[in-house]
């Protein structure tokens, strides 16, 4: 079978699906962001009018402002979570989406990297945010393969076909 040029899926992501996914991203980078983010939040606070910081103020600004920021970072990606059904496009150019009225799209230039992470697909920008796309938006596991392998060559910026998939 011949893949498509261009990918039509319709999913629904899940809550939890969003959190495993944020919660992978914090352990390999977002926690550094978190904490200096908390470090930088901590001297502001403890600082007197001159500017000085006691090292004993930062420390206790620093051990609840550090719970804090994880917190608030953590529920952005939860707030943001849409339930309806997804139309997400894909082809040569980059992706489209739609989420009811809401539209966006990306070239592959602003793509960081296209991934098989569990049973998903993740779509990562550069901006730092990430689509997941289940297992469960292809018909078949070989449908996901040649899927990965077309937006993987796409996003490297090669057009060649890829291998057929029974």
């Amino acid at each position: 079978m011949t893949p498509p040029k261009t990918y039509t899926l319709r999913y629904r992501a899940t809550r939890g699906e969003v959190w495993r996914w944020y919660l992978r991203a914090w352990k390999r980078r977002l926690w550094m962001i978190h904490a200096l983010a908390a470090v930088f939040l901590s001297f502001m606070i403890a600082s007197d009018a001159q500017g000085a910081v006691s090292l004993h103020a930062f420390l206790n600004v620093f051990a609840w402002m550090l719970p804090v920021v994880i917190a608030i970072f953590a529920l952005v990606p939860q707030a943001l979570y849409k339930p309806q059904v997804r139309t997400l496009d894909v082809d040569a150019q980059g992706w489209s989406t739609r989420i009811g009225r809401k539209e966006g799209s990306r070239p592959w230039s602003q793509i960081a990297s296209v991934q098989a992470w569990e049973d998903n697909v993740i779509i990562a920008g550069r901006n730092g945010n990430a689509m997941i796309v289940p297992a469960r938006a292809f018909d078949s596991a070989a449908m996901r393969k040649c899927f990965l392998d077309d937006a993987t060559r796409w996003h490297r910026g090669t057009t060649t076909p890829s291998g057929s998939a029974s």
